[in-house]
């Protein structure tokens, strides 16, 4: 869920080239005219997290078959699911190392040993949202709140392969949004 939000910041918020992208930001803000849009931090019109979401969990059927490169291409690669990206269960693109955000210093500096290179360099993360870390439960209970649970439940579905092979909990959503 932490990427889908830190996805969401980057390419929406933040009035960055890649919501132009296929024309998306005005595509899926016409598509979903029924959920609010939000304002980027240039003060112009942008997608919503609730339409967002509403696109990854219902694009499929609500865009025509010759627009679903909308959903599947382009700035849509920072949220589609790992699996349909690079199919971990195809011998051929199979990973030997995975490096996950949380733990990234200490996974990359394990890949660099294993890989024979000099682990002792610095290493930044440059894509860091302003606005606090996207794995933030206060941040996240504050997007995720705006979405309806039916629709978080078949969010989780759809990521449900992903949740599986990186063993993160499904659930974890809820238990955020049911903090007090």
């Amino acid at each position: 869920y932490e990427r889908l939000l830190s996805a969401y910041r980057f390419t929406f918020e933040h009035g960055t080239s890649l919501k132009n992208s296929n024309n998306l930001n005005a595509r899926l803000i016409e598509k979903y005219s029924y959920l609010p849009t939000d304002k980027d931090d240039t003060g112009k019109p942008t997608v919503s997290f609730p339409q967002f979401i509403q696109s990854i969990v219902y694009g499929y059927r609500d865009f025509s078959p010759d627009s679903l490169s909308l959903i599947t291409d382009g700035a849509a690669l920072h949220w589609l699911p790992f699996y349909m990206q690079c199919n971990p269960c195809n011998k051929e693109y199979s990973p030997t190392t995975i490096i996950k955000m949380e733990t990234w210093l200490r996974d990359t500096q394990a890949f660099l040993n294993q890989s024979g290179i000099d682990p002792n360099r610095s290493f930044y993360l440059l894509n860091a949202t302003p606005g606090g870390h996207s794995s933030d439960p206060d941040l996240m209970k504050k997007y995720y709140s705006k979405v309806k649970r039916s629709v978080l439940l078949e969010l989780g579905n759809i990521y449900k392969i992903d949740f599986q092979l990186f063993g993160y909990d499904q659930d974890n959503i809820f238990n955020i949004l049911d903090t007090v």
